[in-house]
């Protein structure tokens, strides 16, 4: 069995959980890029929502938006360095936009093209997408000053928070369809535990003594959610 969002013929869904939206931006570079995205809704100016193309952009990419810096204060050596350097923006140091890999990497660069697209349009600043090996890596590489901008998981966006690596700006909405048909943008999704169709397990008590198979560890819909809920329901701690 395992832990993910999607589920396909040969798999049954024993149980859903939601998971918030969250976003992070860098404190000092990105500040007067993100003020150049257009149609941002009111409220906290560090807790906001896009709306619009850009909105529907980075919604249809992956859940979670980000941005981080450096932790690390830089040396008088490297600032001044960065002072001369090429303008971040610029086609010679564009923005760095990271995405976790967290879909297929064919669907990312997908949807990455098109977010780089609808952000460039929006800012008037030269953008790169790449996406990352893992969901530490991701981390790691905001936490160094390798990314400018990134979407990230919950748990990631903790991670960043407890190492001074960048605060929260951004968040994104998904479609949610109610049980009247009705849809309605949401800042939060759900996971999924999946078994076979033919295994004969109908509920989480079914799990006793079974092998998991789960998703990246930082991942809070793939990992954190479905582990703690197997363990609250069935007693059983998935990762023995």
């Amino acid at each position: 069995m395992r832990s993910g969002s999607g589920s396909s013929p040969t798999q049954t869904m024993l149980s859903r959980a939601r998971d918030d939206s969250a976003s992070l931006v860098r404190k000092d570079t990105l500040r007067p890029i993100i003020r150049r995205l257009p149609a941002i809704e009111g409220g906290d100016p560090m807790r906001r929502t896009l709306r619009g193309p850009l909105g529907w952009a980075l919604a249809a990419g992956l859940v979670i938006a980000a941005c981080g810096g450096t932790a690390t204060p830089p040396t008088a050596t490297e600032a001044a360095k960065a002072s001369t350097g090429p303008r971040i923006g610029s086609f010679d140091r564009p923005v760095v936009l990271a995405f976790t890999p967290s879909q297929e990497a064919a669907t990312i660069a997908t949807n990455g093209a098109a977010i780089k697209a609808a952000l460039e349009r929006a800012t008037g600043l030269a953008w790169k997408v790449t996406v990352m090996s893992s969901y530490a890596a991701q981390v790691e590489g905001m936490c160094s000053g390798q990314i400018d901008v990134g979407f990230f998981a919950p748990l990631q966006m903790t991670l960043l928070l407890d190492r001074g690596c960048g605060s929260p700006v951004l968040g994104a909405l998904r479609n949610e369809t109610k049980l009247d048909g009705s849809v309605v943008l949401s800042p939060t999704y759900q996971s999924q535990i999946l078994v076979r169709a033919d295994s004969g397990i109908t509920d989480l008590n079914g799990l006793k003594g079974k092998k998991f198979a789960f998703v990246d560890t930082l991942s809070a819909s793939g990992y954190v959610y479905p582990t703690l809920t197997i363990k609250n329901k069935t007693g059983q701690d998935p990762k023995t």
